[in-house]
């Protein structure tokens, strides 16, 4: 990839993307479990199969009405998650502006993960680890001005 399209892409992802921290815990986890997310939604498919055919990933399409702007136009969405995500952070870090700190946070996540899942007897992830990450995850939701309690509003 040149760099005017590395550029490019990465001021797609500063103005259209999310960079962030998903925190899973089901029924049959005993810890919870954070996943490094990328994601770009938009109107126009030919930006969004760029991004899926560089980095791969999900590419998907929804039909919105934003009432807004009174329009029906398509939305297309990509998003990768987990190590790819953090790859691709890895890879636009040094060129981001807006998104600059939350890709530091996915990338500091890909570290810890990386050192291991070392648990207890219990089956927990040892409490350093899970303060580590809950660390990263918090100051991801900072960053994006939601605390958990209103995240999905």
């Amino acid at each position: 990839m040149d760099n005017n399209l590395k550029y490019y892409l990465a001021g797609i992802v500063d103005g259209e993307g999310y960079i962030g921290i998903k925190k899973t815990h089901k029924k049959e986890q005993v810890s919870p479990y954070y996943h490094e997310r990328v994601s770009i939604g938009m109107t126009n498919e030919e930006i969004i199969d760029l991004f899926h055919k560089f980095f791969g990933g999900s590419k998907f399409y929804r039909y919105r009405l934003d009432t807004r702007f009174n329009s029906n136009l398509p939305y297309w969405n990509w998003e990768i998650s987990d190590k790819k995500a953090a790859e691709f952070c890895r890879f636009f870090v040094d060129i981001l502006i807006v998104k600059k700190r939350q890709a530091k946070l996915v990338i500091k996540l890909r570290e810890s993960k990386e050192k291991g899942q070392i648990r207890n007897k219990n089956g927990l992830l040892v409490k350093r680890l899970l303060n580590e990450r809950e660390k990263y995850y918090q100051n991801i939701l900072e960053i994006h001005g939601r605390k958990r309690k209103d995240y999905y509003k």
